[in-house]
């Protein structure tokens, strides 16, 4: 009893005192119905004692020596095995007294027994509250019957289930056998119809409740998905009766038509509680529903492009001009590195021209690229790069700027209400707490038209979406919480959510293509491509090493002169050759950081040694991997 806990301790000494009152209502009961001379032996308080397995393989005698009057036979197997606790055994017990009849019963239940904390308290204990009185003849006998205790009177039997949950303990052959605490499940009174429940054993194997098989639904396909959960006979037998399901052997999972999802939900609803299945979002189920209620691409109306655009574009990026005006406007292009994402937001932009101004935000590094992109594929529009924090910003159709300059001037832009906003390597938006982001938002926010491009979306993680998500279409998951559980695996810690993880990445990129994003590898437009493509990169022209200036002005004038001769003028442009390469060599490195920022792999080949070494430190400071590979010494240029 020392293991046992101040509470537990309480709880038995009062249902010893309960038992001891029932007892002496009982007995004075039955005294004033009996003829003088019967005397009674005084009641005396007992303690159960623990019933154990000998190595012999036989329970000893139990001890009731301090229950009055009552003896009790050994129990016996006739098996040379450990005994099974399942099996039923039965003790007789008989009593002494002789008892004519008892007042009438009470509807009172059985106080559930006490669960032990160790394993080392009292391996059996067994709660015999009887009833506070009842009929019976003289010589009443008690048997257990396994889980049971049946009482008969005559021709009268009183039945109360004990339901003993035993727990086999054995690790070896000569190791004690155990019981566990024994759960009153159930009481039964021969004279009443009432049967009171009581479960006190929340652990037992058997109960469904506990052993509950959780799943959940995803997206495969725009048509399909596909139910993940655990094994479970009454759901297999349910996944039958559904005319479009598919089992998959490899992946061990059913997949069943989008249509079907209600009537699926329904059938595993009867199944509660022993199964609980996570039905599809409602806003992924209305995504499914507007993308099917949308026109053909090939049906999208293209007029508004310039004859030059149009011709220039390929037939995957019409595709993806299409998809754009399809979209209203507001989409995300996550095409692979070299596809022509320039091109394809020129073409939305340019059939939305009556919502201009546009405001076009960019990497410093490519800011004229985009305007030299501007003066080659459009006409008739004025257009300004902003590049200091003076420059203008109205009166112009087009404005370039940084996202750099863009945070200093968050407000300027801001009031100037730009209707289509073209956003370059968008990821650069991913965290929602940058200066970028929170000058970038309002913006958005309030354009009709807005044109994401990202070769990379999301670099490491799917939370890094989300910002760019909300940009385009904020209904799409207006909360970031469901979002993140989802999507980013999200798991709450004692400092909050965490949602740097992944899941469910197949159906978040269903639900993007289907009504924001659209995104092709190289592999699948291969056979569009031509065979080489040829692209000069304007640089940062405020990069430019202007301290080179002069010195590449004498070389220009000496190779100039007409009286050098064929050596002396291959000098001079060596020299010249060297000063250009000084002078770009911090526009080219600022180039190759936003290359690497963004994930991209590439190759660069360069003629002078201090271009090599500026490229490796830059390299380096981004902690990119890295080969440098010199092929011959030609001297230091």
């Amino acid at each position: 009893m020392s293991s046992l806990t101040e509470e537990q301790r309480q709880r038995i000494e009062a249902n010893k005192q309960k038992a001891l009152a029932l007892r002496k209502e009982k007995i004075a009961a039955a005294a004033a119905q009996t003829r003088p001379g019967i005397v009674f032996n005084s009641i005396k308080s007992f303690t159960p004692k623990p019933v154990v397995l000998n190595t012999d393989q036989t329970f000893p005698s139990v001890n009731v020596d301090s229950i009055p009057k009552l003896s009790a036979a050994p129990i016996s197997f006739n098996n040379s095995k450990v005994p099974n606790p399942n099996k039923n055994y039965d003790i007789e017990m008989k009593s002494t007294a002789s008892v004519s009849s008892l007042s009438a019963p009470t509807s009172k239940p059985l106080n559930p027994p006490l669960k032990s904390s160790t394993q080392s308290s009292l391996s059996s204990r067994f709660s015999y509250n009887a009833p506070s009185s009842m009929t019976t003849s003289s010589n009443a006998t008690d048997k257990f019957y396994g889980n049971k205790i049946v009482t008969q009177h005559g021709n009268q039997t009183q039945s109360f289930s004990s339901n003993a949950t035993v727990k086999s303990g054995i690790k070896a052959s000569n190791q004690a056998f155990k019981t566990g605490v024994g759960t009153a499940t159930s009481v039964t009174r021969p004279d009443s119809s009432s049967t009171h429940n009581i479960n006190t054993n929340k652990n037992v194997s058997n109960n469904n409740v506990l052993n509950v098989v959780h799943g959940t639904l995803c997206l495969t396909s725009v048509d399909t998905f596909t139910a993940k959960v655990q094994y479970h006979t009454g759901l297999i037998e349910v996944f039958k009766t559904m005319p479009s399901r598919k089992y998959d052997a490899d992946t061990k999972q059913w997949s069943f038509s989008i249509d079907e999802h209600t009537e699926l939900m329904k059938k595993i609803k009867a199944l509660e509680p022993a199964v609980r299945i996570s039905p599809l979002p409602a806003n992924v189920l209305k995504v499914l529903k507007e993308a099917k209620s949308l026109p053909p691409l090939h049906s999208v109306d293209i007029s508004g492009l310039d004859p030059l655009l149009r011709d220039s574009l390929l037939p995957y990026q019409l595709d993806g001009v299409r998809f754009g005006l399809r979209r209203g406007g507001r989409v995300l292009i996550a095409d692979d590195m070299g596809l022509g994402k320039t091109i394809q937001a020129l073409g939305i932009a340019a059939c939305y021209r009556r919502d201009w101004p546009l405001l076009i935000v960019t990497p410093s590094s490519v800011r004229y690229a985009w305007q030299d992109a501007l003066m080659r594929w459009m006409s008739s529009f004025s257009c300004c790069v902003i590049n200091t924090s003076q420059d203008p910003l109205s009166g112009f159709d087009v404005i370039i700027t940084t996202y750099e300059l863009l945070s200093r001037r968050a407000k300027e832009f801001k009031d100037r209400n730009f209707g289509v906003i073209i956003m370059d390597e968008s990821h650069m938006l991913k965290n929602f707490k940058s200066a970028r982001y929170k000058a970038a938002s309002p913006l958005m926010k309030q354009a009709a038209r807005v044109i994401l491009l990202s070769g990379t979306p999301a670099l490491s993680r799917p939370s890094e979406l989300y910002t760019q998500i909300a940009s385009v279409d904020s209904k799409l998951f207006p909360k970031y919480q469901d979002y993140g559980i989802r999507y980013c695996d999200g798991k709450m810690n004692p400092w909050g959510w965490d949602f740097s993880g992944s899941s469910n990445l197949s159906e978040l990129q269903i639900l993007l293509e289907a009504k924001i994003m659209i995104r092709r590898l190289k592999s699948e437009v291969l056979d569009q491509l031509p065979g080489k493509q040829r692209k000069t990169v304007l640089l940062d022209a405020t990069s430019i090493e202007t301290s080179s200036n002069e010195a590449m002005a004498a070389s220009a004038q000496q190779m100039g002169l007409r009286s050098l001769k064929g050596v002396e003028r291959h000098s001079a442009l060596l020299q010249f050759f060297s000063h250009t390469a000084q002078a770009k060599l911090k526009a080219v490195c600022k180039y190759v950081q936003e290359l690497l920022e963004a994930g991209q792999k590439f190759l660069v080949f360069a003629h002078h040694k201090m271009m090599l070494q500026a490229l490796c430190r830059t390299c380096e400071k981004c902690k990119s991997m890295l080969v440098n590979i010199i092929t011959a010494e030609l001297g230091n240029y």
